[in-house]
């Protein structure tokens, strides 16, 4: 375009430059409904007399179709609780209600937290 004006071909680099602005502007528009960013999400689960917490959670988290990135396991033996704490790959301007209706229905669970 900047050879084009200096050569003196005003319309065809005012053309040029509009033809790209308004590709650019279709491009952005398509890459936001089409291309989704991604969170992690750090969920962590504490639960009482409950030894396979960590595969009802990765269960439970498969049927959500949610990715695990990690998972952390903490045991006291004294009280018997478990806490887990997992990071999960999700959609970024998603609810996570359905996570807190299944974390919920796990048995012995008694503190949860999402961040």
């Amino acid at each position: 375009m900047g050879l084009a004006v200096g050569a003196g071909h005003y319309f065809a680099a005012l053309a040029t430059t509009l033809f790209l602005l308004a590709v650019l502007v279709l491009l952005n528009i398509l890459e936001k409904k089409l291309i989704r960013g991604y969170t992690t999400v750090n969920l962590q689960v504490t639960a009482k007399n409950n030894p396979k917490l960590v595969e009802d959670l990765q269960s439970a988290l498969l049927e959500l179709k949610k990715k695990i990135i990690s998972t952390g396991i903490e045991r006291n033996l004294d009280s018997d609780s478990t806490t887990v704490t997992l990071v999960v790959k999700a959609i970024e301007d998603e609810t996570f209600e359905d996570i807190q209706v299944l974390v919920s229905d796990i048995p012995g669970v008694t503190h949860f937290r999402i961040n």
